[in-house]
């Protein structure tokens, strides 16, 4: 991610952080806000569905990089389902569900990857694939019970 962003991403981050959306519009602005970081952050994709102000970029695959964008994305996703959509119309709390939905399958296919990774680092071992699957489960299920997760 190139560093004139981070400012940016940094104080969208702290503003959401402090401040849960307790109106649509603020939804809606943190939709737009998260749009345009995804846009910056995967240019390639961005091109690929036909906008075009990054075309001369390509998408930093570094996995620090990947990490740093599934952090953003899972930081995002848990202050968005914190949100209590009361006194909302029916629009607007459809609104929250894609949004939240959007979140989730970014967040999905950032695991997914660090899989693949796995599965290369092991010399296309599936079995590594399938033990690391089923470890990140076990522990994610038992956090979830235990409370961890909140």
């Amino acid at each position: 991610m190139r560093s004139e962003f981070r400012p940016h991403l940094a104080a969208t981050f702290l503003l959401w952080a402090c401040h849960a959306a307790a109106a649509p519009a603020d939804l809606r602005t943190t939709a737009h806000e998260y749009y345009q970081w995804r846009d910056a952050a995967d240019p390639v994709t961005t091109s690929d569905q036909g906008e075009h102000r990054y075309d001369s970029r390509l998408t930093d695959f570094r996995m620090s990089e990947v990490l740093r964008r599934r952090e953003h994305i899972r930081d995002l996703l848990g202050s968005v389902s914190k949100i209590v959509p009361e006194g909302w119309s029916k629009d607007d709390r459809v609104d929250l569900i894609l949004f939240q939905s959007q979140l989730a399958g970014a967040d999905f296919f950032g695991r997914q990857l660090i899989l693949g990774a796995v599965y290369l680092l092991s010399g296309r071992n599936l079995w590594t694939c399938v033990l690391a699957h089923g470890f990140i489960d076990t522990f994610g299920l038992t956090a979830a019970y235990l409370g961890w997760d909140d």
